[in-house]
C-alpha cells in the first residue's frame, strides 16, 4: 500500500537551526497516527512540513506516492492536505456559516460544504449563525475541525486538539478523528494529550530532540512512556500543569 502522505528522511529548522534530524513517518488511508513529545521535540515544525508552511533542507514529502517536496501549502491543500492548526484560528467576530463558506474555494457550493460539516458536527447546525467568539473553546475546535471536513480532504493534519480542552471533550473530538479515518482519511495528530490520543490511534511515535525515539502500535507506546517514568507517564505530568 502506498502511504497517502510520507516523509522521509527529512531535516528541518528556522535560520541556521535543525530542529528535525532526518524522521521519517508514514500515514495510510484509513489510518490515525499520533505524534507525542514535550514542547519543542520538534512535532509542529513536523506539521509545517507536511503541511507545504517549512521547506525541508533535506529529504522527502510524499503524497500518494507523488514527491512534493517543496510544494507550497496553496499547493498542497488542491492537492487534498488539510491543516487544523494549534489554537483553532477561528475569527471570532464571524458566524458559523460564514466560516465554512470559506471552503468553497475548492470550487465546492456552499450548500455541500454545510452538508458535509453538519453532518458530522450536527451541533454547529444549531449554532450556524452564532459568532464563533461566542462558542465554546469546543465547540471552537469542531468548527476548525468541520472546515477541513468540508473540503473532503484525503489527508488532515492535526496539531495539540486537545488545548485548553476538557478531558470529555477531548474524547468527543478523538471519536469524530477516527471517524473521518474510518471513512479513509490519513490522519495525522500532533500531542500531548498521551492517553487520549493513544485510545484513538492505530500507529504512534514519540519525537524528542527532533528525532523519533520509539514508534509502534498504541500499548507498546504506552509501555515505553511508562517505563522510562517509572510508572508516570510523562506526557500526563504535562497535562496537569
Amino acid at each position: 500500500m502506498i502511504p497517502l502522505l510520507a516523509l522521509r528522511d527529512v531535516h528541518a529548522g528556522y535560520d541556521s537551526i535543525e530542529v528535525l534530524h532526518g524522521v521519517s513517518v508514514h500515514v495510510d488511508a484509513g489510518e490515525v497516527v499520533v505524534l507525542l513529545g514535550a514542547n519543542g521535540a520538534g512535532k509542529s515544525t513536523l506539521l509545517s512540513v507536511a503541511s507545504g508552511m517549512l521547506v525541508p533542507t533535506a529529504g522527502q514529502l510524499l503524497v500518494a506516492g507523488q514527491d512534493l517536496t517543496g510544494t507550497g501549502a496553496g499547493d498542497l491543500a488542491r492537492a487534498g492536505i488539510c491543516t487544523v492548526p494549534e489554537g483553532r484560528s477561528v475569527f471570532p467576530s464571524l458566524t458559523v456559516a460564514e466560516h465554512l463558506l470559506m471552503m468553497t474555494h475548492r470550487g465546492v457550493s456552499a450548500a455541500d460544504v454545510e452538508e458535509r460539516a453538519y453532518a458530522r458536527f450536527p451541533r454547529l447546525a444549531d449554532r450556524r449563525q452564532q459568532s464563533a467568539g461566542d462558542l465554546s473553546g469546543g465547540e471552537q475546535q469542531m468548527l476548525a475541525l468541520a472546515r477541513a471536513v468540508a473540503t473532503e480532504p484525503s489527508v488532515v493534519l492535526v496539531d495539540e486538539l486537545s488545548m485548553g480542552l476538557a478531558p470529555i471533550i477531548v474524547a468527543e473530538l478523538f471519536a469524530l478523528l477516527r471517524g473521518l479515518a474510518d471513512d479513509g482519511v490519513a490522519v495525522l495528530v500532533v500531542e500531548q494529550m498521551a492517553q487520549a490520543a493513544l485510545d484513538t490511534a492505530d500507529r504512534a511515535a514519540v519525537v524528542a530532540n527532533g528525532r523519533i525515539t520509539h514508534e509502534g502500535d498504541p500499548e507498546r507506546i504506552r509501555s515505553v512512556i511508562a517505563d522510562a517514568y517509572l510508572g508516570v507517564d510523562p506526557l500526563a505530568r504535562q497535562e496537569t500543569t
